[in-house]
């Protein structure tokens, strides 16, 4: 706008910054015009030239927040792996153990979010922090238990005699949730008796001799292990 009081006569290029947010802000529409005018003829002077024209703006995100409100409990000595979320803020966004608590429990938080490693039982509590492009942070706690490790605690098995009804319901200790048995070797196919996903196993052996069976058990996060039960059938 031509100052009323004094003139402008520009001898060079000059950047004009000009600020659109209170009419721009939130619309889904803008049109931008350049006019001249009104004019009079007792204040006249040199137009001025448009050599170029940008228009940019700001995507405001919403406010940085941790998705990720809950971890699971796992089992000692399996595998944990779990990636950390995060909503809004600007990337890319870095993440921190903030109070340093992993440290010793056999888990650790990567800049990218994972929390991975091979933990050890007991309890586990720390803070998460995730820091955004424009150094926005958010935080959020979390504990969760380490279980002891998964194992068979059924000692051994009584023997059976061929022909008679057989029922013994396998145990075992540790672990996570719930329990999954399976016939590690499959060595009872072929012998009258079955080993449930429930951990009973049952039937009538028609077979005498050793059966070389090992019971395997998975739980709930995925950990397993196995252990060689024999069962002896006593013949006729």
């Amino acid at each position: 706008e031509n100052p009323e009081s004094s003139a402008i006569e520009d001898g060079s290029w000059n950047l004009q910054d000009v600020d659109l947010s209170a009419v721009a802000d939130n619309q889904p529409v803008v049109y931008l015009r350049w006019t001249m005018g009104p004019t009079d003829g007792s204040w006249t002077y040199c137009g001025w030239n448009i050599d170029d024209v940008s228009v940019g703006g700001h995507v405001c995100n919403s406010a940085l927040q941790i998705a990720t409100t809950t971890l699971p409990d796992w089992t000692a000595g399996h595998p944990y792996s779990q990636q950390l979320q995060s909503s809004g803020g600007t990337a890319p966004f870095t993440w921190t153990d903030k109070d340093g608590n992993l440290a010793g429990t056999g888990l650790s938080l990567s800049t990218e979010g994972l929390l991975s490693g091979t933990p050890a039982a007991g309890p586990i509590g720390f803070t998460a922090r995730v820091t955004d492009d424009q150094s926005n942070t958010a935080e959020e706690t979390y504990a969760f238990t380490v279980n002891p490790a998964l194992e068979v605690a059924t000692e051994s098995l009584p023997a059976v005699d061929v022909g008679n009804p057989y029922s013994q319901q396998l145990t075992a200790s540790g672990g996570t949730g719930s329990k999954t048995w399976h016939d590690e070797s499959g060595a009872l196919s072929g012998t009258g008796l079955v080993l449930f996903s429930t951990g009973l196993l049952a039937g009538t052996p028609t077979v005498f001799g050793t059966i070389d069976f090992i019971a395997g058990v998975t739980d709930a996060v995925g950990a397993s292990t196995s252990k060689s039960l024999p069962l002896v059938v006593n013949g006729p």
